[in-house]
């Protein structure tokens, strides 16, 4: 039976055709194979035939799931002697089984991978057909594309100089790497641990490659969009998390990474259970061993040995030559960076080195942030600040401008007085890179300090300032008052009437200014009408959202606001997540203070002054307060709310007032929407 007629046979027997379109699919909560499972195996198989053309991988697959799926189905004995439909079935399974048995792919995969681990002298007896099979399928997602590839070195190859390493050894850091091959001390394939102090959840595993001249780093290093996008990450470890289900690489046997969740919230955590780790790379020592190709898992080890074969057939039995080199501190040219001087080891390795050059003020400012165009949104904050920004921030580079970074000007206090963390941030130069890279990296370093400089400056004026534009605001909205109410009347601008009553009885704290006379008090009684100082009964409002709006209510052009609202827009932010994607700092690394500000006027009249202004605007008189509902009106048991909107006309005999004991407000007595009930009916539902 040839394996198209397998699968075919199988596709008959699981009723589940992988070439039809199914959007919706059966789950057994029990942990029974249901119709999503068979889907799963399915899509696998489809998989693995494109990746091996032999179609043993698909042969030993099949097996394995066909063994599974006839294991838990159960058929009741008397089906399988009347029932005609069964017995073909059985028959299916029958004659598929045998085929699965004479084929024996699961042996010969298991034995293909005895044989090659023998060879290094490695245990595979606790190794199955299906490790095997996702062990190889992962490595080859991995050297072609699962896997970052960057080249150190260019020149001769020597497809002669291969051999593997047994022996895996962990470094500080990548550079400390690139220091050791220098002097010639790596050849072949070797497999290294580069541990970050730091931020042990940036530690990464790298296949060392030297072919002749050519030196190569395969790793699963992390690769953010931008330089400090792992700063604002809720949850670093998940980064490395998903790294590590990418490959096979040593990091709970060799060096003790724990990924499980350490705060019982579901999210990841990251340490180290080996702690000595941390101590046992001495002072001078470049590098470490931490064990064999012994000391993996079985499974970690097999993926290794298969990774050495595909690396040979790769770089030695082929040419690989990256577009463009890597770099990082060891090949960088950086004057004044601590242990610069170690570079002649470099140089004699014949490892090309590169010079660090200084962005400039235009390279950051036409800067791309991957297809997510810059929004401008404070232009004129830089364009009112970057005069006194430091210009040093812009090139602050790690291990050369440390005492920069530790300058009272660059730290901040939170409100117990205690330092946070610095505001600006300096290029690490132990990360590859490019040299298109590095200076993307760089400029984007200087462009994001600069919108930190920025902001301080903005935040600190803001401080100091808004009272006194707040002050002036009000006094420009109080000459042009009358206009301005005059225009609300005429419906030349947006302007909101309500009664005192209301006014007073909501939350108005959040007005920018209320007109009245008796401003030194907040007792109702003490409101007055604030051309004539009458009994207040009108409330007019208004409110601006924009800076065209706030000119427009204080009868002035844009220019002739204060400066700090020459650009005011309530509620501006920046669109699109820092956190995911990159963009332009400027946008959301700076923020306009006065933008949180809501400008809200009110001012308080009387019936008299209201029908005056009314008669001035030229309109017909309104007396709108006389349309609306109390505000203390409470809607009755008797009317549908749901259903019934209240208005003065349905509302009248609908309240039931408010008591203070036994007896009714007098407000209440009077109200003509008091409902007249009987005093026994009143205190009950009250």
């Amino acid at each position: 039976m040839t394996l198209k007629e397998k699968l075919n046979l199988w596709v008959k027997i699981t009723g589940l055709n992988p070439s039809e379109e199914k959007t919706s699919f059966s789950i057994d909560l029990s942990g029974k194979l249901s119709d999503y499972d068979i889907k799963v195996m399915d899509d696998k198989i489809k998989e693995v035939l494109q990746i091996d053309e032999t179609g043993l991988f698909a042969e030993a697959y099949l097996g394995i799931y066909f063994k599974r799926f006839i294991k838990e189905k159960t058929v009741p004995l008397m089906d399988i002697i009347v029932n005609i439909e069964m017995q073909e079935f059985t028959e299916d399974c029958r004659a598929l089984y045998q085929a699965i048995l004479e084929t024996g792919a699961e042996e010969e995969i298991i034995r293909n991978a005895k044989s090659a681990l023998d060879f290094y002298n490695l245990e595979s007896d606790k190794l199955s057909a299906e490790n095997i099979m996702d062990i190889v399928m992962s490595a080859k997602n991995c050297i072609n594309k699962g896997l970052k590839l960057d080249q150190i070195a260019k020149g001769r190859f020597d497809k002669t100089s291969f051999k593997a390493s047994n022996e895996i050894y962990m470094y500080r850091s990548i550079s400390d790497v690139i220091r050791y091959a220098a002097k010639g001390a790596i050849t072949g394939v070797s497999l290294c641990y580069i541990r970050n102090e730091k931020n042990i959840d940036e530690s990464y595993f790298a296949f060392l490659i030297r072919n002749g001249e050519n030196l190569y780093i395969l790793s699963d290093r992390p690769v953010y969009k931008y330089p400090i996008q792992r700063n604002f990450s809720r949850c670093p470890g998940r980064d490395m998390s998903m790294r590590i289900e990418g490959n096979w690489f040593p990091y709970s046997s060799l060096s003790g990474i724990d990924i499980s969740d350490l705060w019982g919230g579901s999210r990841y955590g990251v340490s180290e259970t080996d702690t000595e780790l941390s101590n046992i790379i001495e002072e001078d020592a470049v590098r470490v061993k931490i064990g064999t190709l012994k000391s993996m898992d079985q499974c970690e080890a097999f993926w290794a040995v298969y990774m050495f074969q595909l690396i040979k057939e790769k770089f030695y039995d082929g040419k690989v030559s990256c577009p463009e080199l890597s770099y990082c501190k060891a090949n960088i040219i950086c004057p004044g960076l601590e242990d610069n001087g170690r570079k002649e080891i470099v140089a004699a390795g014949n490892i090309p080195l590169i010079p660090l050059a200084a962005p400039t003020l235009d390279d950051a400012n036409e800067l791309e942030y991957d297809g997510h165009a810059s929004q401008h949104l404070y232009d004129y904050l830089l364009e009112r600040y970057i005069d006194k920004v430091n210009l040093k921030i812009m090139d602050l580079v790690d291990g050369r401008d440390n005492e920069f970074m530790l300058l009272p000007e660059n730290s901040k206090t939170n409100d117990w007085g205690t330092k946070i963390t610095p505001r600006y941030e300096s290029l690490n130069l132990n990360e590859l890179r490019t040299e298109e890279e590095l200076k993307y990296d760089q400029t984007w370093l200087a462009r994001y300090n600069i919108a930190k400089a920025i902001a301080d400056m903005e935040e600190k004026d803001y401080e100091r300032n808004y009272a006194l534009v707040k002050n002036a605001i009000v006094e420009i909205f109080r000459k042009s008052l009358r206009k301005t109410v005059l225009a609300g009347f005429r419906g030349e601008i947006p302007m909101n009437k309500t009664t005192f009553d209301a006014f007073y009885n909501e939350s108005f704290c959040h007005y920018t200014k209320v007109f009245r006379k008796g401003e030194n008090s907040w007792a109702k009684a003490d409101y007055k009408s604030y051309f004539t100082g009458k009994k207040p009964s009108v409330v007019l409002t208004f409110r601006a959202r924009t800076a065209e709006e706030l000119a427009k209510l204080c009868n002035v052009n844009v220019s002739e606001l204060p400066e700090e609202l020459q650009h005011y827009n309530y509620g501006l932010y920046h669109q699109g997540n820092h956190l995911l994607d990159n963009y332009d700092p400027m946008d959301w690394a700076v923020k306009d203070h006065y933008n949180e500000k809501e400008f809200n006027f009110a001012v308080v009249l009387s019936i008299d002054e209201t029908y005056g202004c009314q008669d001035e605007a030229g309109v017909v008189r309104d007396a709108f307060w006389k349309s609306g509902l109390p505000r203390c009106y409470k809607r009755s048991y008797f009317v549908n709310a749901t259903t019934e909107k209240a208005t003065v006309e349905n509302a009248v005999g609908t309240c039931k007032g408010q008591s203070r004991g036994f007896d009714l407000c007098k407000k209440c007595e009077k109200c003509k929407f008091l409902l007249q009930i009987t005093r026994s009916c009143l205190l009950t539902h009250n």
